[in-house]
């Protein structure tokens, strides 16, 4: 999933659509620029602040007030950081590329430049490179030391799992209480891409709103700011995306309130979609709509 952020940090996100389940919990869909910069719920209680010195009136602006974040993640939780650019659908470089030098293009490299046919990603351009960025060698140390999920690979964080750490640095800390990391399947690259991108959304659901509940922090509502899993470094055709999202969106909010996976009491349970271009938002919208008319006991 990628970002606008560089450009444009400031533009205030857009509620698309929201859909309500039997229970207390709810999905929506939203545009924004950047999920990491524009979703936190410390954003919310700012613009409360601003606009009644004590911070009990409305405000006119939309926020989506998330506390936790879902970032996709690489397996060792070290963020794009090491890698000055990487192409598209992966599979992730073992090392920094060399550098050759072009007549016209100056230093392109054996993995980047113009031999990429499937586009290329600036780490500062995706979400997990933004959430390193601004959690800091706090975050980065935190992830450093999270206990090896995979003996035979070392990995963290297989696919398909799903970790929590606190925010990290004060720039994410602003924003956020918790991060999960999720990471989600290179579309080309693994035999079972569907079933692990629906393991991702699951595993990160569960796990954040567990979260939320034993810190009982009293929110009126859970919310929990996730992006469209796979849509960005991770190649996966934006049709494909949408119906995992709109599949699992739908298989959440119809989930029992008492099936033991959260503890939010009777506080409102939300995921909150953000999604970069207005289009593809309400494409989401669409085909969460649709997985959820599909048993109409969906609705209140």
């Amino acid at each position: 999933m990628s970002s606008k952020a560089w450009y444009k940090p400031s533009a205030v996100p857009r509620l698309v659509r929201k859909f309500r389940g039997t229970g207390t919990r709810s999905v929506e869909v939203w545009e924004t620029t950047c999920i990491v910069t524009n979703f936190g719920l410390k954003r919310k209680q700012r613009q409360e602040a601003a606009a009644t010195p004590s911070g009990s009136g409305s405000i006119s602006a939309e926020s989506a007030g998330c506390s936790v974040l879902v970032n996709p993640a690489n397996p060792d939780l070290s963020g794009p950081h090491k890698f000055p650019y990487f192409p598209r659908g992966g599979p992730e470089p073992r090392s920094q590329p060399k550098k050759d030098a072009h007549h016209i293009m100056g230093y392109v490299t054996q993995w980047g430049g113009m031999d990429v046919g499937t586009g290329m990603l600036f780490s500062a351009a995706v979400i997990d490179g933004m959430v390193h960025q601004l959690g800091g060698l706090r975050l980065r140390a935190e992830c450093k030391l999270k206990r090896t999920m995979d003996s035979g690979t070392g990995e963290r964080c297989p696919v398909g799992k799903a970790v929590a750490t606190s925010s990290g640095g004060s720039d994410l800390k602003n924003e956020y209480d918790h991060i999960v990391h999720t990471v989600p399947p290179f579309f080309r690259q693994h035999p079972q891409v569907v079933g692990e991108l629906r393991c991702c959304y699951q595993e990160s659901l569960d796990l954040a709103f567990a979260l939320e509940g034993e810190a009982d922090v009293g929110h009126q509502e859970t919310r929990v700011a996730v992006p469209l899993l796979g849509a960005g470094c991770r190649g996966f055709p934006l049709e494909v995306a949408l119906n995992i999202a709109a599949q699992e969106s739908a298989r959440w909010i119809k989930t029992d309130e008492g099936d033991g996976k959260e503890n939010t009491g009777n506080r409102e349970s939300v995921i909150a979609f953000g999604v970069l271009e207005d289009d593809i938002a309400r494409k989401l919208a669409d085909a969460i709509d649709v997985s959820i008319s599909i048993n109409k006991s969906y609705y209140n």
